[in-house]
């Protein structure tokens, strides 16, 4: 099974993702460069350093949950899948 990265974020109290990304780790090192400035921007003021976290994961075995942040009644879940 192909390893993904997903970037999901959920309204307070949902389930269901208000926004998701899901990107494919074969692909991971193009990813900086295909993610929509908007979105690079959004994670980056919620302190997600996404070619950080990619340089990571594609260098290892990663998998789970690598970064989950609460704030101004949003959750952001990025994870290994």
């Amino acid at each position: 099974m192909m390893r993904c990265l997903k970037i999901r974020t959920f309204k307070a109290g949902s389930e269901k993702p208000k926004s998701a990304i899901t990107i494919p780790l074969a692909v991971a090192r193009l990813a900086g460069k295909l993610i929509p400035r908007s979105v690079a921007e959004d994670l980056e003021r919620k302190g997600i350093n996404l070619r950080e976290i990619l340089s990571v994961i594609t260098r290892e075995n990663v998998r789970g949950t690598l970064i989950e942040i609460e704030k101004d009644g949003e959750r952001t879940v990025v994870s290994v899948e």
